[in-house]
């Protein structure tokens, strides 16, 4: 369901707008270091 931002803050509560950019925070921290891990991992094979 779409709403624009302004019914969208009335329907959800701001505790759980701060989890949810909480958990898409880790979330893209952990594809971060996944990324630099298998980078690394690539640099590795290459010398």
């Amino acid at each position: 369901m779409r709403t624009c931002p302004t019914n969208a803050l009335m329907l959800v509560d701001s505790r759980d707008i701060a989890q949810a950019s909480k958990r898409k925070r880790q979330l893209t921290f952990n594809t971060d270091l996944g990324d630099l891990s298998l980078f690394q991992a690539q640099q590795g094979e290459r010398e």
